[in-house]
């Protein structure tokens, strides 16, 4: 059982219940408080959690570099609190867009590091050009209400295959769950599955009325 100050278990109740209601008009609209977004460059993928996966009170960003050889383990940095409105890799860095802040980590050297934190002109007023990043390997991601089964197919460098991001919902007792899961798989030049690392697994909650 994980317990939370009450601040803390405010906050997450908030953030639970907007994933839920929002799953109902469509990943088109941002959804603030979900967890579970992704993003990659040819060097590497880079995804966070803080409420959906263990330890269920700490948010993480997670590097995974993409290359020859087997899949890495993934590198990861405890990171401040915040709701999500946009994350975006470079060949150097992630940068995420906050409600009041964008902050950067660099990836460049052998391990993920802060670089720096800005607070933005105000609450939510995000810079012009700024978009709602989508991509979501949890709660919000696309088989959540849509396919069944989706695949990303990552760009990468890596000289001996390809690496997917693999995302299927199965059905449960519930008609308002669905477990959820999503893999890094790389295959190679054959397209015969070489490796897999799991990177989210867990029940959803689905609208589904009285």
């Amino acid at each position: 059982m994980v317990l939370f100050s009450s601040s803390k278990r405010q906050f997450r109740m908030k953030c639970f219940a907007t994933v839920v209601v929002l799953a109902t008009i469509g990943l088109s609209s941002a959804k603030a408080d979900a967890d579970g977004y992704f993003c990659s460059s040819p060097a590497f993928l880079a995804y966070e959690f803080s409420f959906s996966k263990e330890p269920f009170d700490q948010h993480k960003l997670y590097v995974i570099r993409l290359g020859a050889g087997p899949i890495k383990e993934p590198q990861w940095l405890r990171i401040p609190d915040f709701p999500v409105h946009s994350m975006k890799c470079f060949s150097d860095r992630v940068e995420f867009l906050g409600w009041e802040k964008r902050y950067v980590y660099s990836v460049s050297g052998a391990a993920v590091t802060a670089i720096r934190e800005e607070k933005l002109p105000a609450p939510g007023k995000f810079p012009e050009g700024s978009s709602w990043s989508g991509d979501n390997l949890g709660a919000s991601s696309l088989v959540v209400n849509g396919p069944s089964t989706y695949t990303y197919r990552l760009t990468t460098d890596s000289p001996d295959g390809t690496y997917e991001i693999r995302l299927q919902r199965r059905k449960t007792k519930s008609r308002c769950e669905a477990f959820v899961e999503s893999n890094l798989v790389k295959t190679n030049r054959e397209n015969k599955t070489i490796a897999v690392l799991k990177l989210y697994a867990g029940t959803v909650e689905l609208p589904c009325g009285e």
